[in-house]
């Protein structure tokens, strides 16, 4: 500086620069809703977070996604802040229902066999490690009692009404999907129905044939006018003669 005088003179002083502290945060930045995790400051000698906490390491428990900021002073009184936002991972509680038929047991769900109706709890651990449940809603239907209504004998020469029941529609094994088909002796025939759940059953039936009686007539055949002669039929066990009797043997008298 010049004084009034004229005379220079010369001063100095020496400004020391203190080190900024490094704040930092250690800690894991996600957790499973419901945990709890420590969050550790360093870098000073001194530290107050954005909970109001002072200490280097705080105990979270956040319910949702959450920035913790702390503010780091050290020995000279800088300071320096940071943060870190933690994540809450979800854990899920789910019910899934499901539905399936008598026949179709075991029903497998997530590699769990079940084996009747009933609310089922499966824990499992989701893609980020968080423990969760799902609650399985299984509904078993039973099959339906489907049967096949008709005679299982007929004669060869005959035919005969099968008659499907038991369930809501119909599939014959001659492919109709009718209530009732025409059936003819030495065959057999399967029926499958299917209820309003979707559950199927069968039933079969065989139609055994009879085999025709061998019908014989004995007696004479030829008369005088006015005679009488007696018929004879053999080879079955009821009998119709044309007469409208009903007996093996007949007593005629022709004219």
């Amino acid at each position: 500086g010049i004084s009034s005088n004229g005379c220079n003179s010369v001063d100095t002083i020496f400004v020391e620069q203190y080190p900024t502290p490094q704040a930092t945060i250690e800690g894991n930045d996600w957790l499973c809703y419901g945990d709890t995790t420590t969050l550790t400051a360093t870098g000073g000698n001194s530290y107050i977070w954005t909970t109001g906490e002072t200490q280097s390491s705080i105990l979270i428990h956040p319910l949702f996604n959450t920035t913790y900021g702390v503010m780091v002073t050290n020995n000279y009184g800088c300071t320096s802040t940071t943060s870190i936002e933690v994540e809450v991972k979800p854990l899920y509680d789910t019910t899934i229902v499901r539905f399936c038929c008598q026949n179709e047991l075991p029903y497998i769900f997530n590699g769990q066999p079940y084996y009747e109706s009933g609310l089922f709890e499966q824990k499992y651990v989701s893609e980020f490690g968080c423990d969760s449940i799902i609650h399985l809603d299984l509904t078993v239907y039973a099959l339906p009692e489907v049967k096949i209504i008709g005679v299982d004998s007929l004669c060869s020469d005959e035919m005969t009404a099968l008659t499907a029941s038991g369930a809501n529609t119909y599939l014959w094994s001659t492919a109709s999907n009718k209530i009732s088909i025409v059936a003819r002796p030495g065959q057999q025939y399967w029926l499958q129905g299917t209820d309003s759940h979707g559950c199927r059953a069968y039933d079969t039936i065989f139609i055994r044939e009879l085999t025709l009686p061998q019908l014989v007539i004995t007696g004479e055949k030829e008369i005088c006018h006015g005679s009488f002669t007696t018929l004879t039929a053999e080879g079955g066990l009821y009998y119709q003669w044309s007469t409208g009797e009903s007996t093996a043997a007949i007593e005629v008298s022709p004219t």
